[in-house]
């Protein structure tokens, strides 16, 4: 895997193993700057598009990886959250290579391949509206939530992704047809505008 950025229009090419062991080392001795700069520049991805949402798979088995990175795949960069521990996260921003396999050092593991997360696939295509986070009792990032224009939300933490679909509203109810009435007013008239009997 290979990530990219760019500077001055040119491509920058990292390594994304190598990035996600900086951002451990970087969580390790300045957490909370760390987490100050994912939510700056996430606030400063709001309006824009999501392409996909991609994360780790294992194609000999067809599972997902427990724990793995998940990319926000925007239509200019990426915001790539990894977790760094059970319980925080940490962002990357830039372009992911996704076409390359994550091979593990240990041969016995399989190799898994960047796919698109199908129970996310309805973030896709959707606005962001704006960015949320969840945060620890010390204040360090857990969460990740971008929020639609149409209301729905996706939600990216150390433990995974989940979307929310927009929650449909209910249709308004008919009033029930009330009985036709009369005003007092106007009884009161009827009654006074009877004809009265003649008396011999």
């Amino acid at each position: 895997m290979r990530a990219y950025t760019r500077s001055n229009n040119q491509t920058i090419v990292s390594n994304a193993v190598n990035m996600y062991e900086f951002l451990q080392d970087r969580f390790a001795w300045d957490p909370v700057q760390l987490t100050l700069e994912g939510m700056s520049k996430a606030m400063r991805c709001a309006g824009v598009c999501i392409a996909d949402v991609l994360s780790l798979y294992n194609p000999e088995d067809n599972t997902w990886l427990t724990g793995s990175p998940t990319i926000l795949r925007l239509e200019n960069q990426d915001i790539a959250l990894f977790a760094v521990d059970g319980q925080h996260v940490a962002l990357f921003f830039g372009t992911l290579n996704t076409e390359t396999p994550l091979t593990p050092k240990d041969a016995n593991q399989p190799s898994f391949v960047w796919k698109s997360f199908t129970p996310a696939q309805y973030a896709i295509g959707r606005h962001v509206s704006s960015f949320s986070f969840g945060t620890s009792e010390k204040g360090l990032l857990t969460a990740l939530e971008a929020r639609f224009d149409d209301g729905g939300r996706i939600t990216l933490c150390a433990s995974g992704c989940t979307s929310t679909r927009a929650a449909r509203r209910a249709p308004l109810a008919r009033p029930a047809a009330q009985p036709a009435r009369t005003s007092s007013a106007l009884m009161s008239r009827t009654r006074r505008t009877q004809p009265r009997l003649a008396v011999a």
